[in-house]
């Protein structure tokens, strides 16, 4: 398993984060949000009586970082007919936020995935995300 290599979260809130900070960041971001994502499963439904003809409920396993959903939110599609479901549709593609953050780590800038990304790499090298989250 690899550790972030930023120094302790709780010490660093409210402070600026160095471009080697920045970049560890980039590069661990990049590495979760590549192997994880919204995962859903059926499993079998609490009401007994449900239960016993098979009936199933929807669950979730796992979850995209809370800065990744933070980022799709700010980021939404306006469609000139909206879907029936209550979740925001998103401009933001996860394989060009992958391609953007590697590009951080390399120390590259310009692109306009760069810039949108770019506040919430700032915000976790800073701390202002749960550390958890970054445990490779």
């Amino acid at each position: 398993m690899l550790r972030c290599a930023i120094t302790d979260p709780a010490e660093n809130v409210g402070s600026v984060p160095t471009d080697k900070d920045i970049r560890t960041a980039a590069r661990l971001m990049a590495d979760q949000l590549s192997t994880s994502g919204l995962t859903v499963v059926l499993i079998p439904s609490r009401v007994p009586e449900i239960a016993a003809q098979g009936g199933k409920i929807r669950a979730v396993e796992s979850r995209n970082p809370p800065w990744y959903r933070d980022l799709c939110a700010q980021y939404t599609a306006n469609r000139t007919r909206p879907r029936k479901r209550a979740k925001h549709d998103t401009l933001i593609k996860r394989r060009s936020v992958i391609a953007a953050l590697d590009a951080i780590s390399r120390g590259r800038n310009g692109t306009v995935y760069i810039s949108r990304v770019l506040p919430f790499v700032e915000d976790v090298a800073a701390g202002h995300y749960d550390h958890r989250w970054y445990d490779v």
